[in-house]
């Protein structure tokens, strides 16, 4: 069976079509457009469609279609949380995707237009964790809500940690906070659970993870949860997920 998996993000939405074969096609599109993407996109009728979704105003679209959009009802692992159904499936799925790597206490660090840390304890409950403003919607906001400083696109981290221009000290300042913030709650998580794992996901964390304590780094670590979801629910069979 050829499936075809969606990640919607608040920006960015990412897909990936799964042949037979075993070879993978891949994109990403703006969110704002995917209307029309859909418009564009007639799958076969045999094929499965399966949605992870944090855009609420796009899901009567993608019901139409006969495609199936993934709840907190589908997530194998158990919540610790009162109310399952507000937590993003961005962060459900990218958590059953490190469990099933790890298979003990890890966490999910995964930076887009928010930067989150999703803590999964040894037996795979769902804990919790943090969010706060990805690189970029920190950038907009700084630029958006001061009188003279100017949007900047952060991606290249200066060796530098003293600032020597404006723009200079908002690539610091934002890029080495957000590695300070996250190294700072991997650090005290690591005190919680000593044999923790730690995997990155998502593209705000490309110029990051190379000075983040990760144990692995994996931009795609959504799709590796979504494949474990669908084949707990048996819409799709795959020798290696057990």
């Amino acid at each position: 069976m050829t499936i075809h998996l969606i990640d919607i993000g608040n920006t960015t939405t990412e897909w990936v079509t799964c042949y037979d074969d075993g070879t993978d096609v891949s994109g990403s599109l703006l969110t704002d457009t995917l209307p029309d993407w859909v418009d564009t996109r007639p799958f076969p009728s045999d094929d499965l469609v399966a949605i992870s979704s944090v855009v609420p105003r796009h899901h009567p679209l993608l019901l139409q279609q006969g495609w199936t959009l993934l709840t907190h009802h589908d997530i194998p692992l158990p919540i610790a949380l009162p109310h399952p159904e507000r937590i993003g499936m961005d962060r459900l799925i990218n958590a059953v995707g490190a469990y099933h790597r790890f298979e003990h206490a890890c966490v999910v660090v995964d930076s887009g237009t928010a930067t989150t840390l999703c803590v999964i304890g040894p037996d795979g409950t769902y804990q919790g964790g943090v969010i706060f403003p990805g690189l970029v919607s920190a950038a907009r906001a700084l630029a958006s809500h001061t009188a003279q400083l100017p949007l900047i696109a952060p991606q290249i981290l200066p060796p530098s940690w003293v600032g020597t221009d404006t723009e200079s000290a908002m690539t610091i300042g934002l890029m080495r906070g957000h590695i300070l913030s996250i190294n700072g709650f991997i650090a005290h998580y690591r005190t919680l659970y000593p044999h923790l794992g730690v995997i990155g996901t998502g593209g705000g964390l490309t110029p990051l993870h190379s000075d983040l304590t990760l144990d692995a780094y994996h931009p795609h670590l959504w799709m590796d949860g979504m494949k474990v979801v669908l084949h707990r629910l048996s819409l799709y069979s795959n020798p290696y997920l057990k």
